[in-house]
């Protein structure tokens, strides 16, 4: 850390005539300040008292505070109404801080800039030497979503307090607009949560965004059936008008296309032409932004043209996110110049997502799952580098708490000159947890990303991270302890060493109960598959880990209390397991002994020993490759030489343009095995391709395909060059490799060119191609 000035005692000092948010700025410096270092700095509104003073103001009113403004020898740098510029100077032991905004909500901005670089502790307030700096957003628009609803896994349960609270902090870390989300969505009507009813904590929201000067947005879907029908129209202008007059302040609403919604774009336009008008007259000025997620190629085409031959000024412009499958810089060339695009992305999800965790083994997919605690800032930079140039600025797709570093470092990555990702996180560490583990704990979030990057079982940092973790927890204050940040932090980092723990356990054990198998001929079928089955069970009857287990629910128990996390569903009536209840899913069995036991539970059942131990052979080769075979598991991060196109996470991290991994949704027990627990798909109405080579010219070949069960579309395979493997056909999963002749004619000098090819149409929206598995076998071979 720089070296720091030490402020004895200070004075808050703004003008007499100061606005409601800076008077805001000033109190919530005050208070921050006072909760870390239990002292409470008077606010003044004239310079009159001496020692040290932090002095706020705007470029309209720094006269007011002249003789401690009257140092910086310059205004604010930059146009934009929220930049701001910060400095330092000492007389003696006297410290004068300025910020001055070039708006009122500026000046909190500075103040946020100012806590964060501040070193706060029970023992110290100081400053850094070298506090010198002018900043703005690069981009004007940087917010994030907080639905108070039943599906996410921590703000249904929040009060007035925790959220006003949660948007101050997320003003301090730069953040100008919050998006509300309100009844009547794809959600339940009410929580056991909720504290108060919905339209009233929204109202609540509003009131607080207004207070600390954000702009309010409210994701608004359009939910009936036919809007068609005049009376369901009707309905719904009815229920935009309860809606929109219980707001005491809004900027804007979102309507997305779809996910949720189902309106065919000429339809919805009309209908939304109609909610234009009550919206003005309710919020003048407010205007309706559309997304195409979900669209038809006709429906966005549709959606073009009215906004290029009618250019309605009620339309604020589109927003890009979610199962917008079309890169941002094509989107931006489709879109009409006059309407500008916000950046929709979504930091909270890790599979089923616009930014799945790349390179994720499959055992963490399964059990830590699709809302889990998710630092990710290096892929953060990434998709903020992908996705953000053409847009005015971004307002993230949230469900719940777990992505909060997330909506840090996409927030300070927005400001021109916070693009130093471990600065924010080291700013982070020291504002939410304590300066002296600053370093640590920002290291400590990099970890965790680490942890999730290619295979777990070899991975030796997943144990380096909960030990780095248990010394920080070691030397935490019983204050610290509460802190749900911390405590977050904490749940990550044993769950992962949980879960890669069992995952060497369950492995070993298969591999033993396999050689049990493999042995069959010799110790007999049936005490052979009992053997094996009493192998895999001792996952269940002799279970490793149990401190990790103990301490992970520990957690989840202080998690409930501290932020209201629902991390299980018996436990603490989260909606589902895949809404972050990833406490249900830490047992998730990770080998594939659901598997086996169904099928020996059917060689049990065969009438002869020749027909069970042929079986038992058969079950053991199904992933066999023919010698002069090929073998792909494209589920697992194993090789993909094979697949073509196939780009760095750093420049396609939605996959948009390139093969990608996903994985289930949901991870109910099944049958599958491991290697079907995902597949490599391709979005929109990309083809996925892949390349085998050195093939014997004159053999004939099979192929063996376990398709994904993901796509929402039909799939033709042949090769580049137009020979047929099959025809259009549903990819849903089967359970089982199907298998497909490969004609003569499709392999040229020793190579086959596959493609797989989605049916026209298709849009924008939706998985395309997805492939579990596959092998490529040689039929004059049995395996």
């Amino acid at each position: 850390m720089s070296p720091t000035l030490p402020i004895v005692q200070a004075t808050i000092l703004h003008a007499p005539e100061a606005e409601a948010i800076v008077r805001k700025a000033a109190q919530v410096l005050r208070e921050e300040i006072a909760v870390r270092t239990r002292r409470n700095l008077p606010i003044a509104e004239r310079d009159e008292t001496p020692g040290s003073v932090i002095a706020l103001g705007t470029v309209a009113q720094p006269a007011a505070v002249a003789a401690r403004f009257a140092q910086a020898a310059a205004g604010v740098e930059h146009a934009s109404p929220d930049a701001y510029r910060i400095w330092a100077r000492t007389e003696g032991e006297e410290v004068t801080i300025g910020i001055l905004g070039n708006s009122p909500r500026a000046v909190l901005f500075g103040v946020g800039r100012l806590l964060r670089r501040m070193e706060l502790t029970r023992e110290t307030l100081a400053v850094p030497t070298d506090l010198e700096l002018s900043a703005a957003p690069e981009y004007p628009l940087v917010g994030h979503q907080l639905g108070y609803r039943d599906k996410t896994n921590s703000y249904c349960a929040w009060d007035v307090a925790q959220y006003d609270q949660y948007i101050r902090e997320l003003a301090l870390f730069g953040t100008n607009a919050i998006e509300l989300i309100p009844p009547g969505t794809d959600d339940l009507d009410d929580s056991v949560h909720f504290p108060i009813p919905h339209l009233d904590m929204i109202r609540e929201q509003s009131r607080i965004c207004t207070e600390y000067g954000l702009d309010v947005w409210l994701w608004f879907p359009v939910m009936r059936q036919d809007y068609t029908d005049p009376a369901q129209v009707e309905e719904e202008l009815d229920f935009w008008h309860t809606v929109l007059t219980v707001l005491p302040h809004l900027d804007h609403v979102f309507v997305p296309g779809g996910d949720p919604g189902h309106t065919p774009a000429p339809v919805l336009m009309e209908l939304l032409a109609r909610q234009a008008a009550q919206l003005d007259a309710i919020h003048p000025g407010a205007k309706i932004w559309i997304s195409p997620q979900g669209f038809s190629s006709d429906d966005l085409q549709y959606l073009l043209d009215y906004l290029e031959t009618r250019a309605p000024d009620w339309v604020g412009g589109l927003v890009h996110g979610p199962w917008v499958n079309i890169p941002m810089s094509e989107f931006r060339a489709m879109v009409p110049a006059a309407y500008p695009i916000r950046n929709y992305p979504d930091i909270t999800h890790t599979l089923s997502a616009q930014f799945p965790v790349p390179e994720w083994d499959v055992a963490l997919a399964m059990t830590v799952g699709r809302e889990p605690v998710n630092p990710r800032p290096v892929d953060a930079e990434h998709c903020f580098g992908c996705s953000q140039p053409g847009t005015i600025g971004m307002l993230s797709y949230s469900e719940g708490c777990n992505d909060d570093v997330n909506k840090m470092i996409w927030s300070t990555l927005s400001w021109n000159d916070q693009k130093d990702v471990f600065g924010t996180l080291e700013e982070y560490a020291r504002f939410f947890v304590r300066p002296d583990l600053a370093n640590d704990f920002a290291h400590g979030l990099l970890a965790l990303e680490r942890n999730w990057r290619g295979p777990l079982a070899i991975n030796r940092g997943v144990q380096t991270t909960l030990r780095q973790f248990q010394a920080m927890e070691r030397s935490a204050s019983p204050f610290l302890l509460r802190n749900w940040r911390f405590q977050q932090a904490l749940y990550r980092a044993h769950y992962d060493a949980y879960i890669q723990t069992r995952l060497l356990y369950e492995t070993g054990l298969e591999v033993q109960a396999l050689d049990r198998l493999r042995q069959a001929s010799r110790a007999g079928a049936r005490v052979a598959v009992r053997e094996a089955l009493n192998l895999w069970n001792q996952a269940v009857l002799s279970p490793v880990a149990s401190d990790l287990k103990t301490r992970i629910f520990q957690l989840a128990e202080a998690l409930f209390h501290s932020v209201r996390m629902q991390l299980s569903v018996a436990l603490y009536k989260a909606q589902y397991e895949t809404r972050g209840a990833n406490l249900d899913a830490l047992d998730f069995p990770l080998n594939d002994r659901i598997w086996w036991r169904e099928h020996l539970t059917e060689v049990l059942r065969l009438d002869t020993e020749e027909e069970r131990l042929a079986r038992i052979a058969a079950l053991l080769a199904r992933a066999d490759a023919t010698p002069g075979g090929f073998h792909d598991d494209l589920v697992r991060p194993h090789d993909l030489s094979r697949v073509v196109g196939r780009r760095p996470y750093a420049e396609d991290p939605g996959g948009l343009a390139s093969p990608t991994r996903r994985y289930l949704y949901r991870k109910t027990v099944t049958d599958l095995p491991l290697a079907w627990r995902g597949a490599l798909v391709t979005l929109g109405a990309h083809p996925m391709r892949m390349r085998y080579e050195n093939l014997e010219q004159d053999a004939t070949y099979e192929l063996r395909i376990a398709y994904g069960g993901q796509s929402r579309a039909r799939v033709r395979l042949e090769t580049e060059e137009g020979v047929l493997i099959h025809g259009l056909m549903p990819t849903w999963q089967k359970a089982e490799l199907q298998v497909f002749d490969v004609p003569r004619e499709a392999i040229r000098d020793g190579v086959l060119n596959l493609v797989w090819r989605p049916e026209e149409n298709m849009g924008s929206s939706g998985v395309v191609c997805d492939i579990s598995e596959i092998l490529l076998c040689k039929t004059r071979w049995t395996v």
